[in-house]
């Protein structure tokens, strides 16, 4: 099995390359841009995995992530005739209409070389299967993105409630009061300040300039201290996130193309937070995330800051139900799922 990403700046690339090893698969990556670092068996470059493996022992490529991403890849012809699946992981990949219909055009090209898209859910499902003048998609494997149990909290059974009125965001911190218009969607700044003007509390991620921290703090935002990938997937993320009373995973929707954006799916600041034990808070329109936490009774969907006032009690049920429910999500549950990606769908 092989994990091809352009980066490893984000986590998601490794957790699914440790997600088919739980899966029972012998796993590499892939880093299809730059140079692997030296000291990280695990990623090798196109050469090196050339050189380190026999082409017949490579049972499917995975491409992590999105339209452009894989339509763009050159793939080494003695891999060619390998299954290649493709993690959209987010759809549209746009901020406003002009790029949402490019990605449309970018769909189509990826649908012609990939055997398989992994989506997030059933509402980006649909989203593909509707696109204008794409037709005859390949095979499509809805689930949660999937992360080993290591990430996970421990399941205490005892309530980590210090402070009801506590919010951590873990999204880019950087961007909080961002004018760029690619990046408005990561504009959560005033939304956070409306949440302090509430009395909440609000801690974000250490931005790595100590001056763009200086200015969070100005604001009467908290830090918590920045991570590694392997911090993030050894379970670090989900301690420090269990010390708070609610997780907000959400997007400033400022047009009807982030809104179509959310609807499908919240990527890793959902994904990463599910795996903490706390009370979860997304956007009404991100409807796959809405309709996860109402299934699971694991958080809320929020309309504006006023909606994160809840009980005691409501909090506390929210982490009783995610005592009884994370083992679902985790890759060690969805191993038929893996397996139904490598190997396609007559693999059961």
């Amino acid at each position: 099995m092989v994990i091809v990403s352009a980066s490893l700046r984000n986590p998601l690339a490794e957790a699914w390359r440790r997600s088919f090893e739980v899966a029972g698969f012998e796993t590499i990556g892939v880093l299809s841009s730059g140079t692997p670092s030296p000291c990280d068996s695990r990623w090798t470059s196109w050469r090196g995995l050339l050189e380190r493996v026999e082409v017949g022992r490579i049972s499917c490529i995975i491409f992590w992530w999105g339209t452009q991403y894989f339509a763009a890849q050159t793939i080494p012809p003695e891999l060619s005739k390998i299954r290649k699946v493709l993690v959209v992981d987010t759809y549209p990949n746009a901020s406003v209409l002009s790029t949402e219909i490019r990605e449309q055009y970018y769909l189509m090209l990826a649908r012609r070389r990939a055997d398989c898209f992994v989506v997030y859910g059933d509402h980006m499902h649909t989203a593909i299967e509707t696109a204008p003048r794409v037709k005859r998609l390949p095979d499509i494997v809805a689930l949660m993105q999937p992360y080993p149990l290591a990430t996970h909290s421990a399941s205490t059974g005892s309530p980590k409630l210090r402070d009801t009125n506590s919010v951590i965001f873990t999204g880019r911190s950087d961007l909080l009061f961002s004018d760029n218009p690619r990046m408005r969607k990561d504009r959560m700044g005033p939304f956070l300040e409306s949440l302090l003007d509430l009395g909440f509390s609000v801690t974000v991620s250490d931005t790595g300039n100590p001056s763009e921290n200086a200015s969070l703090s100005r604001r009467g935002l908290s830090l918590y201290s920045r991570m590694t990938n392997s911090d993030v997937l050894d379970g670090k993320l989900s301690e420090v996130i269990d010390n708070y009373a609610i997780h907000l995973a959400g997007y400033n929707v400022n047009n009807r193309t982030i809104e179509r954006r959310v609807k499908n799916g919240l990527s890793s600041r959902f994904s990463l937070g599910i795996c903490a034990r706390t009370c979860q808070a997304v956007p009404k329109e991100a409807k796959s995330a809405v309709e996860f936490v109402q299934q699971h009774g694991i958080g809320f969907a929020y309309a504006s800051p006023s909606d994160f006032v809840r009980t005691i009690e409501f909090l506390k049920g929210c982490l009783d139900n995610w005592d009884s429910s994370h083992h679902k999500w985790s890759a060690e549950a969805q191993v038929d799922s893996l397996r139904r990606i490598a190997y396609g769908p007559d693999s059961a």
